[in-house]
């Protein structure tokens, strides 16, 4: 995959102002999943039912026993949607201190419900 820069060097040969808003890396899985399950505890995250790949992920996607590693079986991908969800909402909510909220819902990126 190229890096932040290249990917920035390259737009700019096609785009006058560009601004790379992606994290240069991702946040720990382990940051990721607590984050995940408090917003779901405090029910602040939830899925559409219409999103049946993220429900799915969110379902099957387990850690191998005693690690912070996605158990994977070969050629399956659908632990894809609920780890690009967690950073996604880790990304959102990071600077969130959640215990101490006045409760909003997040449904995907939609703020407030």
């Amino acid at each position: 995959f190229p890096s932040h820069d290249t990917s920035q060097q390259y737009l700019k040969k096609f785009y006058r102002h560009v601004v790379v808003v992606a994290a240069r890396s991702a946040p720990l899985r382990k940051d990721r999943l607590e984050r995940t399950n408090a917003l779901f505890a405090y029910r602040m995250h939830q899925v559409d039912s219409r999103c049946v790949n993220l429900i799915n992920s969110y379902r099957m996607s387990c850690l191998k026993e005693g690690t912070w590693e996605l158990e994977k079986k070969r050629g399956e991908d659908y632990t894809h949607f609920s780890d690009a969800a967690s950073n996604a909402l880790f990304n959102m909510t990071k600077s969130m201190d959640l215990e101490n909220q006045p409760h909003k819902r997040y449904a995907g990126l939609n703020r407030e419900l």
